[in-house]
Formats: C-alpha cells, structure tokens, sequence
C-alpha cells in the first residue's frame, strides 16, 4: 500500500489532522488501535478559557477561540453529525470575597470578553450560597460522537491495527511499515499517539509528565443542571439527567484502570456542592499525554525530515487541537514558520544528549 502519509493516531489530535489533511487533499491512512480507554475517548470534552487557580486567562486562548468554533462547526456540516455545544460555565464562588476577586478580575479590559458577571444561584440541588461566576467562551465537545464521526468520514482510510515501532523504516525518501499482513509505504509519517508517544524510540527524549485521570457518569434526575458547573470538580450535563464529573490527576500510577481511590476523591467533591440523590453509572481513567510547561510537542524529527510529531495537548485538547493542528499542517505542507513556543526544536540539545541511548 503506498500513500502521501502515515498518521498514527486517531485521537482528537489525530482526528483534527485528518480533517486538515483532507482539505488539502493529501493521500494518507491513519493507523490507530481504537483502544476504549485512550485519552481522547475518556475525555470529558470540556472547554473554557480561565485557570481557576489564579483567575487568569488561559494561554494563547484568543488565539484558539479564533478557530476552534469553526473547525468544529464546519466537521460537524461534513459529518452531518452534532457533537460540539457551547455551554454556559458556572464557577461555585465560595465566600464574599471570592465575589469581590471575580467582581474585579472580570472589570480588567483583558478579562471582561472571558468573565461574565456573578449569577445568583436557583437550582436548591446545588450548594452556591454566594451565586456563580458565569465563564464565556466554554464549550462541550461529545468526544464519543465526534471520533465516531471522524472515523466514519476516514472509511477504510482508518486502519485498525496496534503501531509496532520496531516495525518502521525511516530512509531519506521516505518510510515503510510492515508488520504481519500490513504493508505501507509513505512519504512521511505523523505521530498523534497521544500517551504513547512517552515509549515512541523515536520521541522519549522529550519531556513528557504523563498524568492518569479519572472521570465519572452519574444519574441523577433531580439534579436538573443545564449549564456546566466547577467546584473542585465539573459536573458536565451530557442528557437523559446523566453528567460527567471529573476529574482527577495522578502522576504516579500511570495505568488505564479506575480505581477505588479515584472513586471516593471524585465522589467526595462532588458531594460537597450538590445535595441529591444519584447513582454513579460508569468509572472510567485514561493518561493524558501532558507536558511540564504546558506546551504541545509539535514538529520535525532532529533527524528525520519526513517524521513528524504533534503531541502534549493535555487536558486543554479540546480548545488548542483545532487551532494547532491547522498551524501543523500548513507547517509541514506550506512551509509556514512554525511557532517557536510549541516547536520541538526547543529540545534538540536533549536529543544530542541522549543520541547514545535512544533509538532514532
């Protein structure tokens, strides 16, 4: 089989590729495991723009919030299906003088278009003595409906097959991959693989901090929320008075198995702010493939100028993917400069320092 590109990967990173891929009109297959428990498919999806810690913008979020709605709004007309819904976004204000700093950050000129005013709180199921903070710009993708969506579109472009890296050979003009009855050769090759990529021989010189996380659904129907809330924990509406409620980070145990622990931290918090009966209905844990300072692993190999990375989203994917994805691409393809705060080049040192150890 011969094709322009290899995309290993089918991820939201992976997916968001593909997309731009297509509209180019690039030849390329994606090679993807479809494990249930990936990032991507355990992701509750959730986007807005703010770090709750600091009451500051997110990174770069004018940026992202450029191109995010109409990336997914346009595959949603492709697709003909319906994933991403803008939501509205409730922060649990605890106490006066969490009103007057929300008060004040939202009357910055910088802060306003994201922080909207304090709302009193109505739904007796909740715990908000002091009201909401309402976010702007926050969203939810159902990412179950959006990878389906993305697969159905690839058709037999999406080969379901567990990558071997041991497999590939990397020649100056080009690459192959053969293992058992899959024979591919292409020009170029992309890693989207997520958590994996920590193991790729080719990329574990990069600095990755992998990080568990765990998410619960519940059924709860005398919750009756329409907006999603954040009080230690989210609580996301996703229909039928069922809600995701997530998540937790563990950067020890780094495996795929919810865990009874998780269970009780998630439980715990969440029953801290809401005040009804539910019935927890589903216990899910993925690694997400994060970064120490917060910023994608994207680029060319050191030493491969036909391998390629796009990684690290972590848990903000949802909101960065769209927008970094289309700069990779028109990178990889067009020639446009890479921007320096995502380009791998920042770690080449580490690459010659670790050229001994590591396979590449």
């Amino acid at each position: 089989m011969n094709t322009g590109v290899i995309l290993v990967g089918s991820g939201i990173s992976g997916s968001l590729i593909g997309y731009f891929l297509s509209r180019l009109k690039v030849d390329f297959i994606v090679v993807d495991d479809q494990n249930q428990s990936s990032p991507s498919r355990v992701a509750a999806g959730i986007m807005h723009p703010l770090v709750f810690k600091r009451l500051t913008k997110s990174w770069r979020v004018q940026d992202f919030n450029e191109v995010v709605y109409q990336v997914y709004s346009e595959i949603e007309a492709q697709t003909g299906e319906s994933f991403f819904n803008i939501e509205d976004y409730l922060k649990v204000l605890n106490s006066i003088e969490e009103v007057n700093n929300w008060e004040a950050k939202r009357a910055q000129s910088d802060m306003n278009e994201l922080m909207g005013e304090v709302a009193d709180n109505q739904n007796t199921a909740v715990k908000a003595e002091f009201g909401f903070g309402m976010v702007k710009h926050a969203g939810y993708l159902n990412t179950k409906k959006f990878l389906s969506a993305c697969a159905n579109q690839l058709g037999d472009r999406l080969i379901q097959h567990q990558f071997d890296y041991s497999k590939l050979v990397v020649s100056e003009d080009g690459v192959s991959y053969k293992n058992g009855e899959l024979d591919i050769q292409a020009k170029h090759i992309i890693f989207a693989d997520g958590p994996n990529s920590a193991h790729n021989p080719y990329f574990n010189w990069l600095p990755y901090q992998l990080v568990k996380g765990e998410v619960i659904t519940i059924h709860a129907p005398e919750l009756k929320l329409d907006s999603i809330v954040n009080q230690g924990v989210f609580v996301c509406p996703i229909g039928d008075d069922k809600y995701t409620v997530g998540a937790t980070y563990d950067w020890k145990n780094l495996n795929q198995v919810p865990t009874d622990e998780g269970l009780a931290e998630l439980e715990e918090k969440l029953q801290k702010f809401i005040q009804t009966p539910y019935t927890v209905v589903e216990h899910k844990a993925g690694i997400r493939p994060a970064v120490r300072e917060r910023r994608p692993f994207i680029g060319k190999h050191p030493k491969h100028n036909n391998m390629w990375l796009f990684n690290g989203m972590g848990s903000k994917a949802v909101m960065m993917a769209p927008y970094w994805a289309k700069h990779f691409v028109n990178h990889m393809l067009k020639g446009e400069t890479l921007d320096s705060e995502v380009d791998i080049q920042r770690y080449y040192s580490i690459f010659e320092e670790n050229m001994g150890h590591a396979k590449n």
